[in-house]
């Protein structure tokens, strides 16, 4: 089944989104700060949600998954596992869906 074509967010959100992505890929595990690093790309990832600035709202991903609602991705982030490595997995994957 063919889904529509997902809405693209603008470029300044779209850039926001490549540069949270960017970071996420560069926190390693050994790195000092790990814990105080995903928690700002927690809150810089709540604050893209909070003024999407894009089309409507995508509801699936550029490879076909369903994008859960703008609530429902907050509640993720405001929600998200104690555990630094499953944070940081769950970040990249919020990151990677709205892409």
């Amino acid at each position: 089944m063919a889904h529509p074509a997902p809405a693209s967010p603008s470029l300044t959100t779209a850039a926001m989104l490549r540069t949270v992505r960017f970071e996420l890929g560069s926190v390693s595990v050994d790195l000092p700060y790990r814990a105080a690093r995903l928690r700002r790309l927690t809150e810089q990832l709540t604050f893209i949600v909070q003024t999407w600035a894009g089309l409507p709202w995508p509801t699936h991903s550029r490879q076909g998954h369903p994008v859960p609602s703008p609530d429902h991705v907050l509640h993720q982030l405001g929600h998200l596992p104690a555990e630094p490595a499953d944070q940081h997995r769950a970040l990249l994957v919020l990151v990677l869906l709205l892409l």
